[in-house]
């Protein structure tokens, strides 16, 4: 299911020159079906989270909010990602999309865990980034001393 999200997220891209014929509501139509059974194996659990960190990226292409059924799923999950993984997964949520699925703290206690397990300052900075345009509170974490003053050597 999810090669057809990035098939179908090929096809949109390329839409404008090689497939006037698919209008944009076909191709929704298509994903919706799609969506379906996918969204049920998520919420019970029998993929992994990255699928749904997939299938959200595949959206974000087509432009197309997230449903909040995959949001959820991804919300219950998300403490299973690695600190990288639940960046990309924020990238393609928006704000409306985590408040309609009702996921923000369990968003906001992945990111809380994450930002203490990040391996690079930029990294950190990203994470927070993403957590106030998401409007996550994300927690006070105590820095690594030993991380930080290796990224002082690295760079000096």
């Amino acid at each position: 299911v999810v090669a057809t999200f990035k098939v179908l997220a090929k096809i949109y891209g390329r839409r404008s020159q090689a497939s006037q014929d698919l209008s944009a509501e076909s191709l929704t139509e298509v994903l919706l079906r799609c969506t379906d059974p996918l969204l049920r194996r998520l919420a019970q659990e029998q993929l992994p989270a990255k699928v749904s960190v997939r299938v959200l990226q595949s959206l974000q292409v087509m432009g197309l909010e997230p449903p909040a059924l995959l949001v959820t799923s991804l919300a219950n999950r998300a403490g299973s990602l690695s600190p990288e993984e639940l960046i990309a997964a924020l990238r393609p949520l928006t704000a409306k999309s985590i408040k309609l699925a009702g996921g923000r703290s369990l968003l906001t206690a992945a990111a809380t865990r994450a930002m203490g397990q990040l391996k690079s300052s930029r990294q950190a900075w990203e994470l927070d980034g993403l957590c106030k345009a998401l409007k996550l509170d994300v927690g006070e974490v105590i820095p690594d001393e030993e991380l930080f003053k290796e990224e002082v050597s690295q760079a000096g």
